[in-house]
């Protein structure tokens, strides 16, 4: 997982946006 970066939250959830929603409550944002 990518979440480490500081990059990798906006990138991930930018390129993913059927998995925003999941990525943002596993990252607690």
């Amino acid at each position: 997982m990518r979440a480490r970066r500081p990059r990798s939250q906006e990138g991930v959830t930018f390129a993913t946006p059927v998995s925003a929603p999941s990525l943002r409550s596993l990252l607690g944002i």
